[in-house]
């Protein structure tokens, strides 16, 4: 059985009324932490630094 986690099932950090999606969905919601549609505080992981890291424990 796969269960699909929705966003609705996590509130925090998420914008106020963000009706529940998939979790896969969520990069095509277009929020922007820069514009304010996520509440603060945030965190956010930089694609390069992670990318970098991960190559660390290789």
């Amino acid at each position: 059985m796969t269960h699909i986690l929705l966003t609705a099932d996590l509130p925090k950090g998420l914008p106020s009324g963000a009706p529940g999606t998939d979790r896969s969905l969520v990069a095509d919601q277009s929020w922007n932490l820069l514009a304010g549609d996520i509440p603060l505080p945030a965190a956010t992981l930089s694609r390069t630094a992670l990318s970098h890291n991960m190559a660390l424990r290789t």
